[in-house]
């Protein structure tokens, strides 16, 4: 992955623009119109599950806390998972989402949090598939639109971003684009930026935490002149996974409990000390789980293939 120059525009603004800029910003647009459709599509979608009542106790958790963080109460405690706020998936930030409260009243807003964060992914990705492609095939516009125009079609129609949005309401989303956030403005060249996404992301819980490891040893591993950058982000993300740990602030999961039986003998709480156990008894006992992903290749592959099998 190579960053753009840095190239700053000549054109004086009373003259027309390029075509070649004329054309950016006319795919810019394209990319604005495609989130939109999706975020009214997703808030269509939204209203009917909100009033059939099409929500379980994933939403309940989340909905208490955003009543009590909104009504003052700074110190919620979750009487589904029966522990304080804090101590479930620190997911930090649902202290500002609880502010919402007392604007809206209601806990519809959850909602409408989570589907404009799916439909800024689409935005942002959008926008950085312009830039790239402006970048690698600078002259050849029909090449542009049409790398452009497929690639946003497959983000805005992309049936499991619909499902995400479906499935109550969850902070991964909301990290997904402080994540994409953060790889665009390394991209960019940006010094100081991606770390500000970066932290906003290990504030969306612990699968959140886990993902922006992920993408900086990326960075550190694959991106030349951004690897010192990459580090930071890895080195910050695995701190506060240790305080995410020492401080047992992940049980909110179920892991052991949904999954205990892929690997004989495990007993351990919830979380990600819960995972890290799992993830021990599996390669003791790897037969097992071998055997249920055999059986369960055809429900499990077309989640693998929306979103690259490799990737």
């Amino acid at each position: 992955m190579t960053s753009p120059p840095d190239v700053k525009s000549t054109v004086e603004p009373s003259q027309p623009l390029h075509p070649h800029r004329r054309l950016a910003v006319t795919l810019r647009v394209v990319v604005a119109l495609a989130a939109l459709a999706q975020l009214g599509l997703m808030l269509a979608q939204a209203s009917i599950q909100w009033h059939a009542f099409c929500l379980t106790t994933d939403f309940a958790q989340y909905s208490q806390a955003q009543w009590l963080i909104g009504h003052g109460h700074l110190n919620p405690f979750d009487t589904i998972s029966n522990t304080p706020l804090w101590h479930v998936q620190a997911t930090y930030i649902l202290w500002p989402i609880g502010l919402l409260w007392p604007i809206t009243h209601s806990s519809f807003s959850l909602l409408v949090v989570q589907d404009a964060a799916i439909a800024g992914c689409t935005w942002v990705g959008g926008a950085w598939i312009v830039e790239a492609v402006e970048y690698r095939l600078s002259g050849r516009l029909l090449a542009q639109v049409g790398v452009v125009v497929g690639l946003v079609l497959a983000l805005a129609l992309n049936p499991f971003a619909f499902e995400a949005a479906f499935f109550d309401f969850h902070p991964e989303p909301i990290g997904a684009l402080f994540l994409l956030l953060a790889a665009r403005a390394i991209w960019r060249g940006r010094r100081v930026s991606p770390f500000v996404w970066a932290v906003l992301a290990l504030t969306t819980g612990s699968v959140g935490t886990l993902l922006t490891l992920g993408l900086g040893l990326g960075v550190a591993v694959l991106v030349r002149g951004r690897r010192r950058q990459g580090l930071m982000i890895f080195l910050g993300g695995l701190l506060w996974l240790g305080v995410i740990l020492a401080f047992g602030m992940s049980q909110g999961t179920t892991l052991v409990t949904s999954y205990g039986y892929l690997a004989r003998g495990v007993h351990s709480t919830n979380g990600i000390s819960g995972a890290l156990a799992l993830g021990f008894g599996i390669v003791q006992h790897p037969s097992m789980a071998l055997h249920v992903l055999w059986h369960r290749q055809q429900p499990t592959y077309p989640i693998l293939r929306a979103g690259g099998v490799i990737g």
